[in-house]
């Protein structure tokens, strides 16, 4: 398990190298394909690359089963082209939000990540749990989605992120309260209800989310105020309510670092972050971490790598 390799090929480079020492039967990329977006600013620059930087190489390893998910910093069109070409497990299934059986195994997928304060909605679902009050900050920020349909617009919108967006690709709104269907009905979704429904009692349930639970080693990211948690309330309550084996996460690229450890436990279920990223720079992005795991002990491998041209330089503190 691996992930948020955000393009860099070298740590793809490295992925080869670790399934060849390793050499396990499931290969599964918990989120975040897409290079830095402010060069691949639209959804089919997105796509093409992704497509020949990592996805054509992930169908190429030696692996029974092969699963990829997308994460919250890949655009909704370029993920519907992936989902429809690489759609078997045997060569690559790239997989929003479903479920997998093998054998007494059901795998969950929930690339989908808690609701932030970033423009872009395509990847967010609501919290049944903790909701967030309607005067919360981040109800005002622009909120951004990708068109199914590509329009005439060529017209570029400066959002409150600071990111660019092309009318012809993103349909961008004011704020929460201007968002218009289908987009509104889909991020009112709540990620409780969707890992719920993919649930099966008397099976070995193993999640696999971009998204961290709250209040655990693996949702530990830093900012200008400190250390905070940024998981998912609603997975912590779900792996609170039902028996799950375990959960694998990425999206919190500085976790493992943080807490200088990565697993910890929600009611039995075994909590792993991957604790890698391919954008940080000028150090974190030059080790390619996986997780082995056998289901009984997870390990966690680092692969040196070679400097990638497109980075973020930040510290973690």
């Amino acid at each position: 398990v691996t992930s948020d390799f955000h393009g860099n090929v070298e740590h793809m480079k490295q992925l080869q190298i670790a399934i060849e020492q390793n050499k396990p039967d499931i290969f599964v990329y918990v989120g975040d394909l897409g290079p830095m977006r402010e060069i691949y600013d639209t959804p089919l620059k997105q796509q093409q690359y992704v497509h020949q930087k990592l996805l054509v190489p992930m169908s190429k390893l030696d692996v029974k089963y092969k699963f990829c998910m997308p994460g919250n910093t890949d655009f909704g069109w370029a993920i519907e082209q992936y989902i429809k070409e690489y759609n078997d497990p045997c060569v690559l299934k790239v997989v929003d939000v479903g479920s997998f059986q093998i054998n007494e195994i059901n795998m969950i997928f929930m690339s989908k990540v808690t609701y932030t304060d970033h423009c872009l909605k395509d990847r967010e679902l609501m919290n049944k749990f903790r909701p967030l009050p309607e005067n919360h900050p981040k109800f005002q920020i622009n909120h951004v989605f990708s068109r199914e349909q590509f329009s005439e617009t060529e017209e570029v919108i400066l959002a409150s992120d600071k990111m660019k967006y092309n009318l012809k690709y993103f349909e961008v709104f004011e704020n929460f309260q201007t968002i218009k269907e289908p987009y509104k009905q889909r991020l009112n979704q709540t990620i409780y209800d969707v890992i719920e429904s993919m649930y099966k009692r008397g099976q070995k349930n193993i999640i696999f989310s971009h998204g961290p639970p709250r209040d655990t080693h693996a949702d530990l990211g830093s900012i200008k105020d400190g250390i905070q948690h940024f998981g998912s309330a609603d997975i912590r309550k779900f792996l609170e309510t039902y028996e799950v084996d375990s959960i694998f996460c990425g999206h919190i690229h500085q976790s493992v670092f943080l807490a200088n450890q990565y697993e910890d436990s929600i009611n039995n279920c075994k909590v792993f972050s991957t604790g890698n990223t391919g954008i940080d720079g000028p150090l974190y992005f030059l080790q390619m971490h996986c997780l082995v795991y056998d289901q009984q002990v997870c390990k966690r491998f680092s692969y040196p790598c070679e400097r990638f041209e497109h980075f973020i330089d930040r510290v973690f503190e």
